[in-house]
């Protein structure tokens, strides 16, 4: 049990080390999935609907979303980085 507490933590924690200015700064339109996530791993979560699709690492509080069209980066949001 401990063993899954501390992989769950450790998780966590990598992900938060993806969610700052200067990786937003890195993010720009245009920039394709596989562009993206070199620079911030794989998203928490992604939904898909009408040929879109929107992307987010983080939480409510603090996060990083995308939002692609045809595979390429058309709008970008963030809160709470720090």
């Amino acid at each position: 049990m401990r063993v899954l507490i501390l992989l769950a933590a450790a998780l966590v924690l990598a992900a938060c080390g993806k969610l700052t200015e200067a990786n937003y700064a890195k993010l720009k339109s245009g920039m394709t999935i596989d562009e993206v996530e070199a620079v911030m791993g794989s998203a928490d979560k992604c939904d898909e609907a009408l040929g879109f699709r929107s992307c987010e690492w983080g939480s409510e509080q603090k996060y990083i979303r995308v939002k692609y069209m045809g595979g390429k980066v058309i709008a970008l949001s963030k809160r709470g980085l720090e």
